[in-house]
């Protein structure tokens, strides 16, 4: 089998590589890469990587965020296609197979934790409960394919300041205290040191799950434009409940976790684009039911 990897579109348009069986090959903007594409100062020095066995081609981030987008969707982690577009920096390719039956997607799997997949007055709701499902098993399968950030008012949690927050600025800090009251607003990137954390502050309406691949940058100016929807999570998640609400309050989100009004419970409002997107990167959803029907 053979892999034709060429550049569509990007400075360096028209490059092309031809790729056998049981190669891997690093890829990226500098010497330091395997296949260095010139031209492209936002591709990472070593942006990804490409595997092949006889049949299939494998795709892996190796950048810090640990997400790019194939056929405009965020991945980590993917079995290529024929025909798939890579956008990577400022740098869209794409692969080709020769020689091979072209491969097909693998088949979602189901995510581990149970919870019930609503539709209410047009707007898509996942809902479980801590108890049986709990949030922190959620946010770990979805962070595996959608970088997760976490958005927490530790005053309001009157829990001490971890280190790792101690270094992300409040969003609220240059807001007068009157407009403030009393709370604090600080955006963590989601890893395995925030585990204990979700548990410790679920329950105590401070905690906010956003799922998004957008730049830190822009999901804080999102953050920041929006400041009055996530005042506390309460109020956003009644905001949320009003069809079309997370695409226009939150344009570079693609999906929202909050507690519901009882505390062991918890709701997921995922963008209406996301669902389609998830199953293609490997989550499968039960399809939604209707509670007037049930």
């Amino acid at each position: 089998m053979f892999v034709v990897f060429h550049v569509r579109s990007g400075p360096a348009a028209g490059w092309r590589r031809r790729l056998s069986s049981h190669q891997t090959v690093k890829v990226g903007g500098t010497e330091w890469a395997d296949l260095a594409i010139p031209g492209d100062p936002r591709l990472a020095p070593v942006h990804f990587q490409l595997q092949t066995d006889d049949a299939s081609c494998r795709l892996e981030v190796l950048t810090a965020d640990g997400t790019m987008l194939v056929n405009g969707q965020p991945v980590r982690k993917r079995v290529l296609c024929h025909g798939d577009r890579i956008q990577a920096g400022g740098t869209e390719f794409q692969v080709e197979f020769e020689g091979v039956e072209h491969p097909q997607p693998e088949a979602p799997r189901p995510l581990r934790i149970s919870f019930k997949r609503r539709r209410v007055a047009g707007v898509e709701i996942l809902r479980g409960t801590k108890r049986a499902s709990p949030p922190m098993e959620l946010l770990e399968d979805v962070a595996r394919i959608q970088p997760a950030w976490l958005l927490v008012d530790f005053r309001r949690a009157g829990v001490p300041l971890p280190a790792e927050a101690d270094r992300v600025p409040d969003l609220l800090a240059t807001l007068p205290e009157p407009l403030r009251r009393g709370r604090s607003l600080r955006c963590l990137r989601y890893g395995c040191q925030q585990v204990g954390l979700v548990g410790q502050l679920w329950g105590r309406d401070c905690l906010t799950c956003l799922f998004s691949s957008a730049t830190e940058e822009r999901l804080t100016k999102t953050i920041r434009d929006s400041l009055a929807a996530f005042g506390r999570p309460g109020f956003l998640r009644s905001q949320l409940h009003e069809d079309g609400r997370l695409s226009r309050l939150l344009p570079s989100i693609a999906a929202v976790l909050v507690e519901t009004t009882d505390p062991e419970g918890w709701e997921l409002f995922p963008n209406p684009d996301i669902v389609a997107a998830w199953t293609n990167l490997g989550l499968a959803l039960p399809d939604p039911q209707d509670p007037a029907g049930e």
